[in-house]
């Protein structure tokens, strides 16, 4: 007789569908999105920088997320998951910041040179801002694929 080998009301690590996990990242950049809402209350500086933090995620957050399985994903360790949140944000924003001056040096005046004199001039408060979003952002997608494993639903 095989016996079974994981716990009663724990599902079989079977990878979740990818509009699923589509889903959770969406719902995880919401999320990030609400926290940076509520830090800014509503000031221009702040709706700027949430369109750049959408942008960030798909850039970077988004990739992330979807090339690693979702398997993997629920067996990482909360730390190591709240560290990634920590370090993807800047990553996230430096990309901003650079594929920005990059279209600004092919669509301006003068000679397509890429310049990061003085970039980063003025950002100090958006690095830790940045590190909070994405943080919030993957720790939640990270929750909903740790969840999505207890419903058969989300399953292939």
């Amino acid at each position: 007789m095989l016996q079974n080998t994981h716990p009663p009301g724990v599902a079989r690590p079977e990878e979740i569908r990818f509009f699923y996990r589509l889903l959770f990242a969406i719902i995880g950049l919401l999320a990030g999105e609400a926290t940076m809402a509520v830090l800014v209350g509503g000031r221009p500086l702040g709706f700027y920088f949430m369109v750049s933090v959408a942008i960030g995620w798909a850039l970077v957050g988004l990739p992330v997320v979807l090339l690693l399985p979702s398997k993997l994903v629920s067996q990482i360790p909360w730390p190591v998951i709240l560290v990634a949140g920590c370090c993807l944000g800047p990553l996230a924003l430096a990309v901003i910041f650079i594929t920005t001056a990059a279209v600004q040096a092919l669509l301006g005046p003068g000679s397509a040179r890429l310049s990061l004199n003085g970039l980063f001039v003025g950002t100090e408060l958006l690095w830790p801002m940045a590190s909070l979003v994405s943080t919030v952002s993957i720790m939640t997608y990270s929750a909903l694929v740790r969840g999505g494993y207890s419903n058969s639903t989300f399953h292939k």
